[in-house]
């Protein structure tokens, strides 16, 4: 079977390692390194290497894409992203090894513009097939409509497809009417 990933907010993740990391002083940073990321990518690159065909979509900004197909094709996954204007987001991530402490920094990424937030759904739909596997995770990017996830639930249900939803706040709200609304469930 296929999997189908979506990732309507992905990011670069730079993750830096600093030694006693702390916030208004100096911080030398030990080593470093930059990752395409976002939940639905980090989904396709772990079935990916579990052997299965997998898929991966969403919005990627055309400015700096060629991280996400660099990686794509060593993982051999499926490039399926709407390309936007702009650049994709970026996440920091610095680890202090000494308190095994993590902060993350997160840009709130690109704004789709309405046409490829139709194009998002068509693909989607297209993909959708019975018994097809799809993973939506991650954030919305600022500007997305808040019910984009239950819309993607509702064109992968139409196709016959399954969907598995991995977010919060409104669009998981959105999505899980969606999804209740469909089978027949009451949202309490």
């Amino acid at each position: 079977p296929i999997f189908v990933t979506v990732t309507p907010n992905p990011a670069i993740d730079w993750t830096l390692s600093v030694p006693g990391f702390a916030a208004g002083i100096v911080n030398r940073v030990r080593d470093h390194r930059s990752d395409a990321g976002g939940k639905g990518v980090n989904v396709a690159c772990f079935l990916a290497d579990l052997g299965r065909e997998v898929l991966a979509t969403g919005f990627l900004g055309s400015e700096n894409a060629a991280s996400f197909e660099a990686l794509f094709a060593q993982r051999r996954i499926g490039d399926r992203f709407v390309r936007v204007p702009g650049a994709t987001r970026t996440g920091i991530k610095i680890v202090d090894p000494d308190r095994d402490a993590t902060t993350d920094v997160n840009f709130p990424g690109l704004h789709p513009p309405e046409n490829a937030v139709r194009e998002r759904l068509r693909r989607v739909g297209e993909l959708a097939e019975p018994g097809r596997w799809f993973v939506l995770a991650g954030s919305l990017p600022p500007g997305a409509p808040k019910d984009l996830y239950a819309r993607l639930v509702d064109a992968i249900h139409a196709g016959g497809g399954r969907a598995a939803v991995d977010t919060s706040g409104p669009a998981l709200q959105e999505a899980l009417a969606e999804v209740t609304k469909l089978e027949g469930y009451e949202l309490k």
